[in-house]
């Protein structure tokens, strides 16, 4: 995995344990989500722990009646191959129902060489781990994770971010990638394996959500959290799914 990030624990603000993981939820919930990412995924930005996306999403379920724990093993920088090496090396041991990769920015715009294919590469490793996956019987979550070059309305602000990008992750390029990845990935759908774009859930927003090229602050995370929230309602919790859990 290259790294994780360390044990620490800042009250309200987050709590990692000593693989790297944050979690919220009872232990005791019979429904076990498992995202893995790196920084966005981790929840970076968001003001509190309370005020993370998947904090919200737990919230937001369990109003709705639906006892759920969310476990969270990401890191700042990952990219898709540490990703699946996380899958592997911790994922698995904590027994999930669902796992959710919350990614893909990352891979497109983090790598340095210009000769290789990083979006091919993001395919390739989102289809080993379906293929993992798979094997163990576990329901995998494929979500493209929010890109400001998918936001259909952009601030001021928000266009100064585009306007500064480094060559290697222009707007239009990104906008490429995504593409390539979203086919890719729906795609590889099945009985087991779901495709979420969750790219332009910021699209309706007039303010500012984006704070650079990968992250956003509490209002983008409330956004994310209702999108998911929607999402796991209608295909996990309706009452002929809650009956197969």
């Amino acid at each position: 995995m290259g790294w994780i990030e360390p044990e620490l624990d800042k009250g309200p603000l987050f709590e990692i344990d000593g693989k790297g993981l944050q979690s919220v939820g009872a232990d005791s919930a019979s429904f076990h989500l498992l995202i893995i990412g790196a920084s966005v995924a981790w929840g970076s930005y968001a003001s509190l722990e309370k005020t993370t996306y998947f904090s919200l999403l737990e919230q937001q379920l369990n109003r709705e009646g639906h006892r759920i724990k969310i476990s969270i093993l990401a890191a700042g920088a990952w990219i898709s191959s540490q990703e699946v090496m996380a899958l592997l090396h911790i994922g698995f041991g904590l027994n999930p129902n669902v796992v959710l990769f919350l990614d893909g920015m990352n891979d497109i715009t983090n790598a340095d060489e210009p000769e290789i294919d990083r979006a091919r590469q993001f395919i390739e490793n989102m289809k080993l781990a379906g293929q993992i996956c798979a094997g163990k019987n576990i329901d995998l979550v494929y979500a493209l994770q929010p890109s400001i070059a998918e936001k259909k309305v952009k601030s001021k602000l928000e266009q100064r971010i585009v306007q500064t990008l480094p060559p290697t992750a222009r707007e239009q390029e990104i906008k490429k990638d995504y593409q390539r990845i979203r086919v890719a990935l729906k795609a590889m759908k099945g009985s087991k394996i779901r495709f979420l774009d969750c790219s332009d859930v910021f699209s309706a927003e007039v303010p500012t959500t984006f704070a650079d090229l990968w992250h956003f602050a509490d209002p983008g995370h409330q956004l994310l959290a209702d999108f998911l929230t929607k999402f796991f309602l209608e295909t996990y919790f309706s009452n002929e799914e809650s009956n197969k859990i």
